[in-house]
């Protein structure tokens, strides 16, 4: 994600700033030592935003080629020296195959739209005098534990170094990504007990302030049942294992139920903007660039 906000810093011509990672999704893991491409194109623009489709590719020593690994959606604004937003991006055009972007354009737009209509139903869960356990769709697993909400939360705090700044002077959008995926994996840890965990997506993770130097960010995470990242459970051999573990539901605690809805109503939306943007893979701008290594 840093090797990506300094491409885009060329390609914009000025100042660029991320401020949401709209969609991430792993197809397979990655581990340590591998060889990992990227492949990156601007998708759809706006008068100071664009969006940014990564494809991420893994080196298969055993088959000898790149093999699609990841998948991500994000958006980027452009800034002045003032470190305001600055209109006047040029226009996406393709000599060869205008309806490319006409598509892309329109995904752009129906991606807002959802947006939009997320918010508008987080906040009309806030505004809800009571939430009550019939609406939730509660499903009886055979956990053997139940735990509250509240019980889940785990609070990190940290602070960044100058190796983690960018050209706005300001902490790079991938650093934070990354320590809030280390926080997120912990605390999953920590509420199923058990060390093998891998994040295999995370959406509508939103940077709101820009973060610097000088400052100490403190990180809470909590489980939700779902959906900002989502945490697969694996036994030794890493195949899929059921959680025993589950969430309390208790009307009395109506922040908590809350908390529920809202995952519920995001799991929903996340089904609707996985189709949306069920975009084809980038291809490798180098194919047989396997055959070289």
């Amino acid at each position: 994600m840093n090797i990506d906000d300094l491409l885009l810093t060329s390609v914009a011509c000025k100042g660029i700033a991320t401020i949401s990672v709209d969609r991430v999704d792993f197809k397979s893991q990655i581990a340590h030592g591998d060889l990992v491409r990227l492949e990156g194109e601007v998708v759809s623009t706006g008068s100071s935003s664009l969006a940014v489709q990564i494809t991420g590719y893994r080196h298969d020593i055993e088959a000898g080629k790149f093999v699609h690994t990841l998948s991500a959606i994000m958006t980027c604004v452009a800034l002045d020296k003032n470190m305001q937003a600055s209109p006047g991006l040029p226009k996406l055009m393709d000599p060869t195959d205008p309806e490319y972007v006409n598509k892309h354009q329109e995904i752009a737009k129906q991606r807002k739209e959802l947006a939009a209509r997320w918010r508008g139903v987080q906040e009309a869960v806030d505004k809800l005098p009571h939430v009550s356990v019939d609406m939730l769709k509660t499903c009886n697993y055979g956990r053997s534990l139940v735990v509250p909400i509240p019980d889940t939360l785990i609070e990190v705090q940290n602070s960044f170094l100058p190796k983690h700044l960018n050209r706005n002077n300001t902490i790079f959008g991938g650093e934070v990504l990354t320590w809030m995926d280390k926080v997120a994996l912990y605390c999953a840890r920590n509420f199923t007990k058990n060390q093998n965990m891998v994040t295999v997506s995370m959406n509508r993770i939103f940077f709101k302030l820009p973060i610097t130097m000088d400052d100490i960010v403190t990180m809470h995470a909590r489980v939700s049942s779902a959906r900002y990242f989502t945490v697969a459970n694996l036994d030794r051999s890493y195949r899929m294992k059921q959680i025993s573990t589950g969430l309390k539901v208790d009307e009395n605690d109506q922040e908590s139920m809350r908390t529920l809805l809202k995952a519920q109503h995001r799991w929903l939306f996340d089904d609707q903007e996985a189709k949306l943007l069920n975009l084809e893979p980038l291809s490798l701008s180098t194919p047989n660039a396997a055959s070289k290594l």
